[in-house]
């Protein structure tokens, strides 16, 4: 740790595309013409039908799935990627939030693991684990966002996947550009995603920030990267560009609680959030940093 990233030193990075999915309320309180209202904005509920090659491949997908194949989908959209640099030259960077799971289900399963009133684990494997959908080994996956991303849009190159928060994130982006900028990729499919409105999950959460008085919501953010080099040559519109990127420990500073900015936590797709959100407003630049303990995450981006 400790690579320092600044475009004017080379070969730009930009961003050509990029997606959200998130309540519609959620989008609004956050440009700021809507007020707060918790209950109309922490869950999403969306089924990307337009992204999907098969149709009945979403009985296999969880939330988390869901929102990331939605969120990339309208990333792709606005790049219009060649398919051809698609499927063979992009690498898909993704950062998944807490694992979750339904508390009905949970419990289905609990009940079916119990001796004595004792858990057993005999129980569980037995009993208990074919009283629930099998199915759902497939929807808590972490890893199974990225893998519903590629399969629908025929992805077939890199892959970086990490866990579960916004510190995390940098490290998929950062080993994005690093990988962009040594020329072993063309294209990379960068994003976040958390199922955050699930009991499980605020378990986690209440653990982690146990003092924090923020809410955590759904929400699959992604963007689309390329060189400033690559993105002009088959004249593409450029979004942004990546001005500074760091990510660094420091033991000399001063850890500081991991608590959200706001009164909504976004989890690992609060960046390219708040980055979506830049697009509509008047302003020339964002800047966003975050500190979790002694590691230290920043970044800056412009407006072309």
């Amino acid at each position: 740790m400790d690579k320092t990233y600044r475009g004017f030193s080379g070969d730009p990075v930009v961003i050509t595309g990029i997606g959200i999915a998130v309540s519609e309320n959620l989008r609004e309180y956050f440009l700021g013409v809507r007020d707060f209202v918790l209950s109309d904005m922490i869950s999403y509920e969306c089924e990307p039908f337009d992204y999907l090659r098969q149709r009945k491949t979403l009985k296999f997908m969880s939330k988390q799935d869901r929102l990331a194949l939605e969120a990339a989908g309208k990333a792709l959209d606005i790049a219009a990627i060649p398919q051809e640099v698609l499927s063979n030259h992009t690498g898909v960077f993704i950062t998944v939030g807490y694992i979750p799971f339904e508390f009905d289900t949970a419990a289905e399963l609990c009940k079916g693991s119990m001796e004595n009133g004792r858990f057993s684990m005999q129980q569980f494997s037995t009993t208990g684990i074919d009283d629930i959908n099998p199915l759902l080994a497939f929807a808590c996956l972490p890893n199974m966002p990225a893998h519903h991303v590629a399969m629908n849009f025929e992805i077939f190159g890199q892959y970086f996947i990490t866990y579960p928060d916004n510190i995390q994130f940098y490290h998929a982006l950062q080993e994005s550009v690093l990988r962009l900028v040594q020329g072993e990729i063309d294209c990379a499919l960068v994003g976040g995603v958390a199922d955050q409105n699930n009991f499980l999950v605020r378990h986690h959460f209440n653990k982690v920030r146990p003092d924090s008085d923020c809410f955590a919501a759904d929400c699959g953010a992604f963007m689309v990267l390329e060189t400033k080099s690559a993105a002009q040559k088959r004249r593409a519109d450029i979004v942004m560009e990546l001005e500074f990127l760091d990510l660094q420990w420091d033991e000399q500073s001063n850890p500081q609680k991991n608590n959200p900015t706001d009164r909504i936590c976004l989890g690992p797709a609060e960046l390219p959030f708040h980055l979506a959100l830049f697009t509509e407003n008047d302003s020339p630049e964002y800047r966003h940093l975050i500190q979790c303990n002694e590691i230290i995450a920043q970044s800056r981006w412009k407006k072309p």
